[in-house]
C-alpha cells in the first residue's frame, strides 16, 4: 500500500510540476496534439516483490517468474512548444508465467494475467518536434490498473487487483509525412524501463512502436 502511495503521490508532483510551465511555454511556441496507436514486445528485468503480512518481504528475479510477453494501446496527448510532451493512454499487457512456476502454484498450466493500466506520461524532446524529422526523447511513465488472471481450468482462485508501476521512458519520434496545415504521421520509438511497482507486479523492459498522428489544436 506504501508502494502505491508513492507512486500516487510521484504522478501527482509530476503534473503539479509540469502543468504551470508547459502552460507559459505554449504560449510562446507551436504545440501539436497527437493520437497514437502502439504494441509490442516486454522483457521481463528486475524483481518482484511479495509482501508477507507475517514476516519479512521478499523478492524474485521477474525472468524466474514470468516470461517475454506483448502489450498494446492507445493513446492521446500533446506537445508544447515542440519539446515538452504529456500524455494519457490505455495499455494491455498479456503476463504469461513460466512453466515451471505456473505448474507449481496451480497443479496445471494455463495460469496468465492480464493487466489493464491507464497511463500517464510526460517526456522531454531533444529536438523541435514540429521542425525537425528525428526527435529523441526521455521522460518518466506511471501506469495504475488492474491485474486480473484468466485460467485454461477452474480450479484456482485469484481476485483481480489494482497494481502500479513506474518507469522511465525513451525513444524517438520520427517523422514519415506532414501537411501544409501543419498535421504530421510519425513512427515512434516507444520504450519504457520499469524501475518501481507495487506487490507482485512484474517488471518489464518495454520495446514498441507507435503510429501517431499530429494536428495543430
Amino acid at each position: 500500500m506504501s508502494r502505491l502511495l508513492t507512486l500516487v503521490l510521484m504522478a501527482a508532483l509530476v503534473v503539479a510540476t509540469v502543468a504551470p510551465e508547459a502552460d507559459a511555454i505554449s504560449r510562446v511556441g507551436r504545440s501539436l496534439n497527437y493520437l497514437e496507436v502502439f504494441a509490442g514486445h516486454a522483457k521481463p528485468v528486475g524483481e518482484v516483490e511479495f509482501v508477507n503480512v507475517i514476516g519479512p518481504d521478499y523478492n524474485y528475479d521477474t525472468e524466474d517468474l514470468y516470461g517475454s510477453t506483448y502489450f498494446m494501446g492507445v493513446g492521446l496527448g500533446q506537445v508544447r512548444a515542440g519539446h515538452l510532451g504529456w500524455g494519457v493512454g490505455f495499455r494491455f499487457t498479456k503476463m504469461e508465467l513460466s512453466d515451471d512456476i505456473d505448474e507449481f502454484f496451480t497443479g496445471t498450466e494455463g495460469l496468465s494475467f492480464n493487466q489493464y493500466d491507464v497511463d500517464l506520461n510526460i517526456n522531454y524532446y531533444l529536438t523541435d518536434v514540429a521542425s525537425s524529422p528525428f526527435a529523441p526523447y526521455v521522460g518518466l511513465g506511471v501506469a495504475a490498473g488492474l491485474m486480473s488472471p484468466r485460467f485454461e481450468e477452474d480450479n484456482f482462485e485469484y481476485d483481480s487487483e489494482l497494481k502500479a508501476l513506474a518507469g522511465l521512458n525513451f525513444g524517438f519520434d520520427l517523422r514519415l509525412s506532414q501537411n501544409a496545415d501543419g498535421s504530421q504521421v510519425s513512427l515512434v520509438s516507444m520504450n519504457r524501463y520499469d524501475f518501481m511497482s507495487t506487490s507482485e507486479r512484474p517488471h518489464y523492459l518495454n520495446i514498441g512502436v507507435a503510429l501517431r498522428y499530429y494536428v495543430r489544436p
